[in-house]
């Protein structure tokens, strides 16, 4: 009864550890990663219930070395057990990968924004007529380069 307790258990982790899931921007990519690392919590909650059953299983077979299905059984659980504990690993190594991109696609964002009000600085070609004209000229532009940047980084 037991054993098929742990894997159904065992089922449901991998359906989870299976389950498509994609980031689509930071938060995404970082509630992703939180409910992975619960479901971490949960696979180590069960080890001892693993590590009890592997033990009771051992005692039996002891007891009575002929009782091959057990002996089955607990390859077969110890198996699969391993299998989520290293599909585990493999999707959270995914995921930090998923959070990384997005952290980086949103670098990127900040710095596309920042530079394309620079490219419309660097356009103009009124460079004015006396120095005082030119230099009026200049603040304002910087003007309009940090108002660009402000406005995007109070849109984030």
């Amino acid at each position: 009864m037991v054993h098929l307790l742990q894997l159904g258990w065992m089922a449901s982790a991998k359906e989870a550890l299976n389950a498509d899931e994609s980031a689509r921007d930071v938060a995404t990519a970082e509630n992703l990663l939180k409910k992975h690392q619960e479901l971490g919590d949960d696979i180590h909650a069960h080890e001892d219930e693993f590590r009890e059953v592997t033990y009771l299983g051992g005692q039996l077979l002891q007891r009575n070395p002929m009782l091959t299905d057990v002996a089955e059984r607990l390859e077969l659980m110890n198996a699969e057990y391993q299998a989520v504990r290293r599909g585990w690993v493999e999707k959270g190594d995914w995921l930090r990968q998923c959070l990384d991109l997005q952290l980086l696609n949103r670098e990127a964002d900040q710095i596309e924004a920042s530079t394309s009000s620079h490219e419309v600085f660097l356009a103009n070609t009124d460079l004015g007529v006396s120095h005082w004209q030119k230099e009026i000229l200049f603040f304002m532009k910087m003007r309009c380069v940090m108002d660009r940047v402000l406005c995007s980084i109070k849109l984030e």
